[in-house]
């Protein structure tokens, strides 16, 4: 279960997420009401910027689709519970869910997979 609490502050909409990738949800129902994909700021740990269903090898995990219809609230279900976490930027870039995410993080032990 997706664990994502939702607050109003100062008018603006904010969401905290217990586990990583369950940002995802929250995300994708503000792209919904936006007429693009929004701007993520962060703030972790580390970066979270590993490829998403990448085997540590470097290949990709069969047969999960990196592509998925942002608006199949239940594709993007199955695609969180296939993620392992510091995967859902990755995620989230490519399927036009955020447009790219200012992360400020303590330390930066994985690479940027995308420049957004």
């Amino acid at each position: 279960m997706c664990k994502v609490e939702r607050l109003v502050l100062n008018g603006r909409r904010v969401y905290i997420a217990e586990d990583h990738h369950h940002s995802l949800i929250p995300w994708a129902e503000e792209r919904m009401l936006l007429k693009t994909a929004p701007h993520v700021l962060t703030l972790d740990h580390h970066t979270d910027t590993l490829p998403a269903f990448a085997r540590y090898d470097g290949t990709h995990a069969e047969p999960h689709e990196k592509r998925i219809d942002r608006a199949d609230g239940e594709a993007l279900r199955r695609a969180i519970r296939d993620l392992r976490h510091d995967e859902h930027f990755d995620f989230a870039v490519g399927n036009g869910i955020i447009s790219s995410a200012a992360i400020f993080s303590h330390v930066n032990f994985s690479r940027d997979v995308n420049p957004a």
